[in-house]
């Protein structure tokens, strides 16, 4: 759990991009160790992706310096969490049950 050892900033961020960039972006953001999670996506946006950081501040200062910086990002729009009501990943269920 991300909050237990202190990273209270956890928030998702999707991007836009361009097109023929959208490989390139996600390769960069690949080398943080404080982005957890990378999808691309069909909506509006090209790119979602999972960031825990310590608090507000640092979660602005990276988005800021690394991930605005990034070329081929036309937009960005963060989603803090408030409260993570669950966090499961039942994708099997071994006891025969449905």
């Amino acid at each position: 759990n991300p909050f237990i050892l202190g990273y209270l900033a956890n928030a998702y961020i999707v991007l836009r991009a361009d097109l023929n960039k959208v490989n390139a972006v996600c390769s960069e953001l690949e080398v943080y160790p404080q982005i957890h999670l990378i999808m691309t996506l069909m909506s509006g946006f090209e790119i979602l992706a999972g960031i825990h950081l310590q608090n507000p501040e640092m979660l602005y200062k990276f988005i800021a310096e690394k991930i605005a910086v990034i070329e081929g990002v036309s937009n960005i729009e963060t989603l803090i969490c408030a409260e993570i009501r669950k966090r499961s990943f039942p994708l099997f269920d071994f006891s025969g049950e449905a």
